[in-house]
């Protein structure tokens, strides 16, 4: 990897530990740093599979259950906004198995474990109708084979709500996708998180919310 990998790479990781600090109350996140986070895994500045491992390090070697719950509400936030190339790295052993590991473990904390099962199910339910994510369901349900009780999820979750789910892949031009006018150092692009394109300062200068990617 070339050192200017290794240094995106560093930021990302320092972005995950301030948007998961301890100085945050109740296991909660930094909403605008896991924002941030999201679009440097869509927009594919760091690889999918680093942005894998930094964020399942940061929940496994969590020092706490509040620092391991933040961990955990950060890597649902960027499987639902970080696009389908990170979804298909957390579908994986790699990322899956460990978290079977943490479940079996009596050391672990009970309410980080409940926590984690409703995410695994709520994962689950939304990759359930793509084939290529089929190591999550895999797992879900080796883990009701083994006993384990998920709790009741408290958000309406749908197979369908996947592609709404998942912010869409940012798109690239040269130019302004309304106005046709180039970007310069002075003039520069902004990526639109509803749509993907990319636009100008003059078109891109309105914000509103949209709930199904969890930006309020």
């Amino acid at each position: 990897m070339s050192w200017f990998g290794n240094n995106r790479n560093k930021l990302l990781e320092n972005k995950i530990e301030e948007a998961t600090s301890e100085l945050i109350p109740n296991g909660e996140i930094d909403f605008a740093l896991a924002l941030e986070i999201s679009d440097l895994i869509r927009s594919k500045q760091v690889p999918s599979k680093d942005a894998m491992r930094l964020l399942k390090k940061r929940f496994v070697d969590g020092e706490n259950a509040n620092q391991q719950k933040a961990a955990l509400k950060l890597i649902d936030f960027c499987i639902k906004n970080g696009g389908s190339h990170y979804i298909l790295e957390t579908a994986s052993k790699e990322f899956m198995d460990p978290l079977v590991i943490f479940l079996k473990s009596k050391a672990n904390n009970e309410g980080v474990k409940e926590c984690l099962l409703e995410m695994i199910q709520t994962w689950s339910i939304l990759v359930s109708k793509d084939p290529q994510y089929d190591y999550i369901n895999t797992i879900y349900r080796k883990l009701q084979n083994d006993g384990f009780n998920f709790p009741m999820i408290t958000e309406i979750v749908d197979s369908t709500m996947i592609e709404s789910k998942v912010a869409p892949e940012w798109e690239d031009s040269d130019a302004c996708m309304m106005c046709s006018e180039l970007f310069t150092l002075l003039n520069r692009k902004h990526h639109c998180r509803s749509c993907g394109g990319v636009f100008c300062q003059t078109h891109s200068s309105e914000t509103s919310t949209i709930p199904e990617l969890g930006i309020n």
